[in-house]
């Protein structure tokens, strides 16, 4: 399934500032939106396809959750969804990796698709080569970033993976911890 771009609209306070995030994606060839309900409307800018948030609830074409990562416990209720919804949504202020690794992992072949919230570049390209499967979507929180982000989503789409043999392995003592996949 070939990796998405959402916007993330749903967040200032003023209707006229969210149109404009809207519309800055469809000027940049992104077609789905997260917004409030009150922003219903939005659909008479084009071909967009509206994601209501209510509550951190999704609604419209999918069903699906934002979810703010902050403790483990949100990460196993997050983990208790696979296969229960269309799209999660995470967000969240200090990622750690392992908690996406997680949920890559448990959600691969459940139904439920991962989109992570991403405000640069940087951002994106992690969450799109984390074991090497990466999230099924990026949400954009920062629309000046938009071009860049769609540069990432294309290179990291064309990462090829090659099988290896491993032929040797040497005790070397006490190291730092690596994984081979």
């Amino acid at each position: 399934m070939q990796k998405e771009l959402w916007i993330r609209a749903d967040v200032p306070d003023k209707k006229d500032s969210r149109k404009k995030i809207v519309i800055s994606a469809l000027e940049h060839g992104i077609s789905n939106a997260i917004v409030r309900k009150e922003d219903e409307d939005f659909s008479s800018f084009g071909k967009v396809n509206l994601l209501f948030n209510e509550n951190n609830t999704l609604s419209g074409n999918n069903s699906g959750c934002i979810v703010n990562l902050k403790t483990p416990d949100d990460q196993k209720k997050v983990l208790d969804l696979a296969g229960k919804m269309d799209i999660i949504v995470l967000s969240t202020s200090d990622w750690t990796i392992i908690p996406l690794e997680n949920m890559i992992a448990k959600f691969r072949g459940t139904g439920t698709r991962i989109f992570a919230c991403a405000t640069n570049a940087d951002q994106a390209r992690l969450y799109f080569t984390t074991l090497e499967k990466g999230v099924d979507g990026i949400v954009i929180e920062n629309t000046s970033d938009i071009d860049k982000i769609k540069d990432v989503m294309k290179e990291t789409a064309k990462l090829k993976l090659d099988t290896v043999t491993v032929t040797n392995v040497k005790d070397v003592g006490i190291g730092d911890r690596v994984c081979v996949d």
